[in-house]
């Protein structure tokens, strides 16, 4: 996460990141722009990444989502294994992987990419449109409702680690107190350095 001192210097760099835009198209895009990445101040813009990690809020649960470029894939990650929350976890990707697409031909993705093949693989025979897949993961390990944001997390974390993420080892409670001190560290670096957050 990139971090800078002082709000107005924030302040600023949105409003010329959001200027840059505007010159650049107009103006219509600059919605689109902030959506997919381009000028989100505490990411990389998604041209330079290969996945995606988001959280979805699906009747009040968390549940982790995963957009992977080169599988044309989004991969859901929900431990409840309840058929009837499954159906409304697809209502909401849905939404996704209908709209992702368009920003991206919009915003001309694949033109600054190489390394995605679009005649081959997951891409061949389909326009830059087409809504993209969906998969539900199985095998992650169970949950009750109130331990959802923990798993959300905890699935981003083995993801970004390299880890399996559906290994079935899981301390609720120690990773609560892991997570709750990291957050606490972070705020106590950002208040003694006098750190603002950009997001």
């Amino acid at each position: 996460m990139r971090l800078k001192k002082g709000g107005e210097k924030q302040a600023r760099s949105r409003e010329e990141g959001e200027r840059r835009v505007r010159s650049r198209e107009g103006g219509e895009r600059v919605g689109i722009v902030f959506n997919v990445g381009e000028f989100v101040f505490s990411n990389m813009p998604w041209h330079t990444v290969d996945h995606i990690l988001f959280p979805l809020c699906v009747d009040e649960q968390w549940v982790m989502a995963r957009l992977s470029f080169k599988d044309r894939l989004i991969y859901v990650y929900d431990s409840m294994s309840d058929a009837a929350f499954r159906a409304k976890i697809n209502s909401s990707v849905d939404v996704y992987r209908f709209i992702i697409p368009l920003f991206l031909l919009i915003l001309n993705f694949f033109g600054k990419r190489n390394d995605i093949q679009l005649n081959n693989g997951p891409y061949k025979n389909k326009a830059l449109v087409d809504p993209f897949n969906v998969m539900m993961i199985k095998d992650l390990p169970s949950q009750r409702a109130a331990d959802r944001g923990i798993y959300v997390a905890l699935f981003a974390e083995r993801f970004i680690c390299g880890s399996n993420v559906v290994d079935n080892e899981c301390d609720v409670n120690t990773h609560r107190i892991k997570f709750g001190s990291l957050l606490w560290k972070y705020d106590k670096m950002k208040l003694e350095k006098h750190i603002t957050s950009e997001s």
